[in-house]
């Protein structure tokens, strides 16, 4: 497949309360960088074509990666972050369904 973008996976630690009870947000960390290819997509393609309603502002394919999970947290190079929402796997690559966080 042609991969012309990369993703960044993110683990993000939660945010956490000090000993004077301000909040301070957690830290981003980032897992690991994957190519892909990002494409725009929406609900109602994603129920039309699969079947899921899902939230989904976009949708990315990409190899096999059993890192990439839902729920987890990405970013792309321009600093925007998705959620992952679904993933669907065939044979040799996933198509990953992701919505703005």
């Amino acid at each position: 497949m042609f991969y012309n973008h990369t993703l960044y996976l993110l683990n993000v630690n939660p945010g956490e309360l000090d000993d004077y009870g301000i909040y301070h947000e957690g830290q981003e960390q980032v897992l690991k960088s994957f190519p892909c290819d990002i494409q725009p997509y929406s609900s109602e393609l994603l129920y039309r074509e699969y079947g899921y309603q899902e939230q989904v502002t976009k949708r990315v394919f990409c190899d096999l990666d059993s890192d990439i999970k839902n729920g987890k947290i990405v970013r792309d190079g321009s600093g925007q972050k998705y959620m992952i929402k679904k993933i669907i796997p065939w044979d040799d690559y996933m198509d990953v369904m992701l919505d703005d966080e």
